[in-house]
This record gives structure tokens, sequence and C-alpha cells, in this order.
């Protein structure tokens, strides 16, 4: 049986109350999508002014990018709380953290170069590993 809104007795209950967003299966918890949220802009603004800092410019394109990407992720999950049957947040939360950590993954490897540059040849392949 459907609603007057479309979306199944699973979704919105007979009194008109959202039940559950159809698109995750479950209501979004506003608490941690706003811990998420903060906590991933505020290590995005440390990172840029560590960039600043130390004049690390490649940090911009690895760290500082993964961290807005991370930011626009949870972001959009707090988003899906206040809108719940909308699908865009939950589309763009779906695109963010999925890609978000791509340039995460590069900041690690040059950092490791970097490491094994510092070493020299003198790197164990046990420290390697711990690396």
């Amino acid at each position: 049986m459907s609603n007057s809104t479309g979306w199944g007795p699973d979704v919105i209950s007979p009194t008109g109350e959202i039940l559950q967003s159809p698109f995750y299966g479950y209501l979004i918890n506003e608490n941690s999508a706003y811990i998420y949220t903060s906590l991933f802009g505020l290590s995005t603004i440390i990172h840029l002014l560590q960039v600043m800092w130390y004049r690390q410019w490649w940090l911009l394109s690895t760290v500082v990018l993964c961290g807005i990407g991370e930011g626009a992720g949870w972001g959009s999950r707090l988003w899906s709380f206040y809108s719940p049957l909308s699908e865009t947040p939950y589309i763009i939360q779906i695109i963010a953290l999925i890609v978000a950590p791509t340039p995460f993954i590069g900041a690690m490897f040059m950092t490791f170069a970097r490491m094994t540059k510092w070493q020299g040849h003198q790197v164990q392949p046990a420290v390697t590993s711990i690396l």
C-alpha cells in the first residue's frame, strides 16, 4: 500500500512520519554527521596551515584535497539527515566518500618515497614494512 508521497509504508508511516531513508535503509545519525564533518574540516584546516608553514606544496593536491572531499561527503550525510527523501545528498555522499581517499594514498606513497630517499640505501626490508 502506498501513501500520497509515492513512498511505501516502510518509509513513511500512515501518520506522515518518516521512518527511514529509502536510499540508506535507515535514518542518518545527526550527531555522528556533525562530528565527522567537523573533524574532517578541522583536520583540513590544520593540514592547510602545515602546508603553508612548511612549504610542502605537494600536500595541497593530496591531503588537503582528501580532507575537502571527506568533508563534502560527511556534509552530504548531514544534509541527508535534514532531507531523508532527497536523492541528491545521497549521491554526493557516495561519490565523495569513495573518491576522496584516493589522493591520500598518493600522499602516503610520496611520503614513503621521501623517507626512503632520506635514509638512502641503508633501508632494511623490516624497516620498510613498519613504515
